[in-house]
């Protein structure tokens, strides 16, 4: 259920993993695949959702 705290904590969130732009040497860069990969996990994390991605196991 969404409170204050878990909206706060999705906000920062969005803060730390969402980038304002994106650009095609962004998608030849295998750190982006990283980044994402971080960002999935500490949002299932957040939402207490367990591993529901192959790379979380």
């Amino acid at each position: 259920m969404m409170n204050d705290t878990l909206f706060a904590t999705l906000n920062d969130w969005v803060d730390r993993y969402y980038r304002d732009r994106l650009t095609q040497v962004d998608l030849a860069d295998p750190q982006l695949l990283r980044e994402g990969r971080e960002a999935l996990d500490r949002l299932t994390q957040i939402l207490r959702l367990g591993s529901v991605y192959p790379f979380q196991q």
